[in-house]
């Protein structure tokens, strides 16, 4: 075997060496994603029910802390005009019912629309709050004697009473939802308490966990 016939079969094992090593490469990824895979699936984090599993009974005590009662003092009427003839007769078919009251509006979040998230490998938490509404409708606490006037013949009967408290009502909660400010501020409450809430269980667990709200 002369001397270029040695340097290519050296140059062949070489190759077949280089190639068998690269070979053994190309499976690494692939063993690494397995063990990862099953350290995750047998030896899971051990993290605060209220982050693994979206407790949701501890949510709603959470958003229960930041419920805000809003009061409001209202005015409910109910009129009508007297009739084209009645106008002449002693005002037939006029009538005015008009009273005070007192109304509680309570504005909150949503338990079921808020998210929490703690980033894999990471003391990151994730908490998504929706924004604030009004959860119920207006509840009336105190009236007024009512003021009524009417024409002849004409009455003001129990319904007609109903319908103009039922409209407060109704107006009522219109007005206390376009209230960007206090509905705000329920949010922030909100984000006050769950950022503390979360810190403290991280603490309780040896953690230092670091909260961020996200749209």
């Amino acid at each position: 075997m002369d001397k270029k016939e040695k340097e290519e079969k050296e140059e062949e094992k070489k190759k077949s060496k280089l190639k068998n090593n690269f070979n053994m490469m190309s499976y690494i990824p692939i063993i690494l994603l397995i063990i990862l895979l099953f350290v995750l699936i047998f030896f899971p984090s051990r993290e605060p029910e209220i982050l693994s599993k979206h407790n949701y009974s501890k949510i709603e005590e959470i958003c229960d802390l930041a419920l805000l009662d809003v009061y409001y003092h209202e005015v409910a009427t109910r009129e009508a005009d007297a009739t084209k003839l009645g106008k002449y007769f002693g005002s037939i078919g006029y009538k005015k019912y008009w009273v005070e009251y007192d109304a509680v509006v309570q504005m909150g979040i949503d338990a079921k629309k808020v998210k929490i998230h703690k980033r894999l490998f990471s003391n990151v938490v994730e908490v998504k709050i929706p924004d604030a509404s009004v959860i119920n409708e207006p509840l009336i606490k105190k009236m007024s004697d009512p003021i009524t006037d009417k024409g002849l013949f004409t009455s003001i009967d129990a319904s007609e009473k109903t319908a103009a408290i039922t409209k407060a009502q109704k107006d009522l909660k219109e007005k206390a939802q376009k209230d960007k400010e206090l509905l705000d501020s329920v949010k922030e409450r909100a984000k006050t308490f769950f950022e503390n809430y979360i810190e403290e269980i991280g603490k309780a667990n040896g953690k230092d966990y670091k909260v961020i709200f996200v749209n």
